[in-house]
């Protein structure tokens, strides 16, 4: 984490409960305490945050022909082309093109 990044702290503590009362109601978890289970939301949650700052921060550093090259590579990933993908695909490599 950075000095900048923020969080709702009580945000989180509000999810983790719910997500751990959740739990502590199903059967799959039958015999695990309520603290073992808060305990393991507030962990999956705070993972999932620090994951998402990542992204934001890795995001936030790329140049605008980069994220171009994403768009193509996502564009290219798909098995199936709409009308609008091969419209949106000719548009992304000529501004590429226009950005080297």
């Amino acid at each position: 984490m950075t000095a900048t990044a923020t969080y709702d702290r009580r945000a989180l503590m509000i999810e983790a409960h719910a997500a751990a009362k959740a739990c502590f109601e199903s059967s799959f978890y039958k015999g695990r305490s309520y603290a073992s289970l808060f305990a393991g939301q507030l962990t999956h949650l705070w993972g999932e945050i620090k994951r998402r700052l990542m992204i934001e921060t890795r995001n936030a550093a790329k140049t605008d022909a980069q994220r171009t090259r994403d768009a193509i590579s996502a564009l290219e990933g798909k098995d199936r082309w709409t009308q609008a993908d091969y419209a949106r695909i000719g548009v992304l490599r000529a501004a590429l093109r226009n950005a080297s």
